[in-house]
């Protein structure tokens, strides 16, 4: 069964004997430096635990040897790729960007990682050629039927009509 009864703690002793009530005084900093001498350095106190201090690596960038890879070819077949070849130009889009990139790794000295950028570039470019090729075949042929269908229509129309 539970208790009903109430507990008294007037009687409990707060703060415990001895102890001063409130919160200590504050001390800001150890207290004045010693006359006659240089000031201490602070101390810094590391983590139980904590061995070494912060590793900090740096290196410089290298610039790689040999010839750099040429990104003007493919920058211009990339924007000639984006007019003539209709509707491929997302392709070209993405190869101008692709051929940006490499010349930025080319002006930082990464001549294998431009090379590999520029791959991926001429990928695009490929990939827009042939999608253009396929739509001016497509073009042409509905080109034709629609020159054919007029011709016709044209010929139909003579060949009805009475001349008196």
């Amino acid at each position: 069964m539970a208790s009903t009864e109430k507990r008294d703690f007037s009687n409990a002793a707060y703060p415990p004997p001895g102890q001063p009530q409130g919160y200590p005084p504050q001390q800001y900093g150890v207290g004045p430096p010693p006359q006659g001498g240089p000031i201490p350095p602070p101390a810094y106190v590391t983590q139980p635990g904590y061995v070494g201090g912060p590793v900090i690596v740096t290196t410089q960038p290298v610039r790689e040897t040999g010839t750099p890879p040429d990104t003007t070819c493919s920058l211009i077949v990339s924007i000639l790729s984006i007019f003539f070849c209709l509707g491929a130009w997302p392709f070209a889009i993405a190869a101008i960007v692709f051929n940006r990139k490499a010349k930025g790794q080319v002006d930082l000295g990464q001549y294998t990682t431009a090379q590999r950028t520029l791959r991926t570039c001429f990928i695009f470019i490929a990939v827009t050629v042939i999608l253009g090729i396929i739509a001016w075949i497509i073009f042409g042929i509905r080109l034709k039927a629609a020159l054919d269908y007029i011709d016709r229509s044209r010929n139909s129309y003579n060949n009805n009509r009475y001349y008196g």
